[in-house]
């Protein structure tokens, strides 16, 4: 019995500090992709999974008035770690960009950022929604 326990600890102390480390790093993870706008910087940046789940993927805008969340997504890479090999800009005029994301495990995200004004939009154009994604920032009333 007495080995048991000291089993039991060791698991803790051994696992303990991964699980502290994810957990507190959720929407902190250093970002995958920076994009950059005339007067800032889009940065997407990803939750850890654990084993092999989904990452959940923050679209932060950094400009003159500071930093903000301007939209998330999940993306099914199969657990892999994200890098610049998961997303494509492609600048379509001087106030938009088309964002893909690309997960080993679902079809390509496309993304339409605006920025005008100083206010962002984001606003998912294919594949169809999935759960858990917003798919328009700011979100749009009824």
């Amino acid at each position: 019995m007495r080995s048991l326990n000291r089993q039991a600890l060791g698991f803790f102390f051994l696992f303990f500090p991964v699980l502290v480390s994810s957990c507190g790093r959720l929407k902190g993870d250093p970002g995958f992709a920076v994009i950059e706008l005339d007067n800032g910087l889009l940065e997407l940046r990803s939750s850890s999974p654990f084993g092999f789940g989904s990452h959940e993927v923050y679209f932060y805008l950094h400009g003159p008035d500071g930093s903000r969340l301007v939209g998330r997504t999940i993306l099914r890479n199969d657990g892999a770690n994200l890098g610049p090999h998961n997303v494509a800009v492609t600048r379509l005029s001087q106030t938009s960009w088309e964002i893909v994301l690309k997960g080993q495990e679902q079809a390509d995200e496309t993304w339409k950022a605006e920025l005008s004004d100083g206010k962002a939009t984001l606003e998912k154009t294919a594949p169809a929604a999935t759960p858990g994604s917003n798919t328009t920032f700011p979100p749009t009333s009824p």
